[in-house]
């Protein structure tokens, strides 16, 4: 029987030295991620099957994915990064969201930046005015112009309408005025989502009762939103 979603992990290759010699291995994955994908409830009458692109630099791996996934004719693509914690019901609650929201291509959960102060990565409205505060844990919030890719459930009639690349990893280098140069990135993620709404004029919906914790693979620490910030007492 045909599967109609795919999940997708896209892993990194990270450098091991071996009696003086250097190779390419996965990145490692903590138990507790391992234990949380395990738990993944799938949708009700749906057929998963899993997208592997193991390897490649993030930006490349989710536009293969994308492309293999149009090819199998599958309707929904989900991107769970292998550092990002899900609550079990994630991919059957993001399916709901997109089955009852038929004009809408991007749904997802919320999750932290891996740094001090942990902050939620959303952003509502518009680009520019910092990342949201002014949203209830529990809802659901349907103006959202950017969110990271990895808790991402996307609808594969979206690429029909956008221009490529769809995921872009950006460098610019900007002149310091003393002779240097910055560079600014931008993230794959923010860059898929700048496209999105800007190209379909459409925003994206986020579950906020799906509380992804976002964890440090090489020291097991768990990135994760605190209780007494606002989203927690709106």
């Amino acid at each position: 029987m045909k599967s109609v979603l795919a999940v997708c992990t896209p892993i990194p290759f990270v450098k091991v030295k071996v009696n003086d010699k250097e190779y390419d291995r996965l990145a490692p994955i903590t138990p507790q991620w391992h234990r949380c994908r395990m738990n993944l409830a799938q949708p009700i009458g749906y057929n998963v099957a899993e997208a592997y692109v193991d390897g490649m630099e993030v930006d490349e791996a989710r536009n293969y994915a994308v492309n293999r996934a149009i090819e199998g004719g599958y309707k929904y693509l989900f991107f769970l990064d292998y550092d990002v914690l899900v609550p079990p019901k994630t991919l059957r609650k993001l399916v709901y969201l997109a089955e009852n929201n038929p004009d809408r291509y991007v749904f997802g959960g919320i999750y932290c930046v891996k740094r001090t102060p942990i902050e939620p990565i959303i952003w509502r409205r518009e680009f520019g005015c910092g990342i949201a505060w002014d949203w209830k844990v529990g809802t659901i919030i349907d103006d959202v112009v950017g969110i990271g890719c990895g808790c991402m459930l996307i609808r594969l009639s979206l690429f029909e309408k956008l221009s490529q690349p769809w995921f872009k990893t950006d460098e610019e280098y900007i002149d310091n005025g003393s002779g240097g140069e910055i560079m600014h990135k931008s993230t794959e993620d923010l860059y898929f989502c700048r496209k999105m709404v800007e190209e379909t004029k459409t925003f994206i919906t986020v579950d906020a009762s799906l509380l992804c914790g976002h964890i440090d693979n090489s020291t097991g620490f768990l990135y994760k939103l605190s209780e007494d910030t606002l989203p927690f007492k709106i």
